[in-house]
């Protein structure tokens, strides 16, 4: 970000030299322009990729780690998740919070998302806290019924456990491929019980 400033000071400086001349030469406005353009680039590399709207990618291993850290046993899969709404137990809570979405062998793993808040949006709480916090629920894989709506960027999921009962309605986001694994693991997972059930009624 510094030197995105120096860039810009760079940039309006000869654009005042550019407005002092009678004539100001082609190579002098070419440059102020390619400053400002440069400029503007560098402010908006800097700035932390949740602001940007990227995935962290890079950093997927890392936080697959953290992630598994907090549970205590191996993930199959991590995403970004955005609760948007919740029905437990007759109690309703309408409201967008930010998560990440983990699988095991067993359950559906939710876990806080330690740099982004309700009230905050996209800006970070904090920039020395890990990526990954604690976990905010877990729920079994098994009875899981699921409707999935594909979107620009992400996942529509409406996840629901008919006899516990639950539902859960929010967007996972991240890499293509690896939403399209979670959607195909919860169907697989929805789909089994009732494979078992026609498996005995035909027996």
């Amino acid at each position: 970000m510094k030197r995105a400033i120096q860039i810009g000071g760079v940039a309006l400086m000869l654009i005042g030299i550019a407005g002092t001349a009678k004539r100001p030469s082609p190579a002098l406005a070419l440059a102020a322009l390619a400053a400002i353009a440069l400029a503007v680039l560098l402010a908006i590399r800097s700035l932390p990729a949740s602001w940007r709207g990227e995935s962290p990618v890079h950093k997927q291993p890392e936080l697959l780690e953290q992630a598994e850290s907090r549970i205590g046993r191996p993930l199959e899969l991590l995403c970004p998740f955005t609760l948007l709404a919740q029905d437990h137990c007759g109690e309703c809570w309408q409201g967008r919070q930010y998560l990440w979405l983990g699988l095991d062998e067993e359950q559906l793993r939710l876990l806080h998302d330690a740099h982004r808040h309700p009230a905050h949006g996209r800006q970070p709480t904090s920039a020395w806290l890990p990526r990954i916090g604690g976990v905010w629920d877990r729920i079994p894989r098994h009875g899981l019924a699921m409707r999935a709506q594909q979107l620009r960027g992400c996942q529509q999921l409406e996840l629901s456990w008919p006899h516990a009962p639950r539902l859960l309605v929010g967007r996972v986001y991240g890499p293509r491929a690896a939403r399209d694994r979670l959607v195909g693991l919860l169907a697989a997972d929805e789909l089994g019980p009732q494979a078992d059930t026609r498996g005995r009624t035909d027996e």
